[in-house]
């Protein structure tokens, strides 16, 4: 059983990123989506493509995405959710973002000094 520890924490300039919320992304030009989506698989295509035996998906994975950020607030699960997953499937770290194929489950905590998102990635056997 494959499992696999992704971070996002900097874009390919070394710059802080955090992906943007699903609510935040419906305000704003509908490019902004695809934007988001691409540069989160761009960091998450650049590790997988590190990763030593990395095993493409065959069936289900559960990930459990930590992510944390610089200050407490409340936040929604499926808003951070969309980015993340989508970003996923294009790195062809899960096969599908759908119940079938996947179990995800998102955890938020604060680190004022270091925001990030550590995903743990693993297979489900059935």
């Amino acid at each position: 059983m494959a499992k696999y520890c992704f971070i996002i924490e900097k874009d390919a300039k070394g710059k802080p990123y955090m992906p943007p919320s699903l609510n935040k992304l419906l305000r704003s030009h509908w490019g902004a989506l695809n934007r988001a989506i691409g540069k989160t698989w761009a960091i998450l295509d650049n590790q997988v493509r590190s990763t030593e035996k990395y095993q493409f998906p065959k069936g289900k994975r559960r990930v459990i995405a930590h992510y944390f950020f610089k200050v407490h607030r409340k936040r929604d699960d499926d808003n951070w959710k969309k980015v993340l997953a989508d970003a996923m499937v294009k790195a062809g770290i899960i096969l599908d973002d759908d119940p079938e194929h996947l179990e995800f489950q998102i955890i938020f905590d604060v680190d004022p000094k270091r925001p990030r998102i550590e995903i743990m990635v693993e297979d489900i056997q059935e």
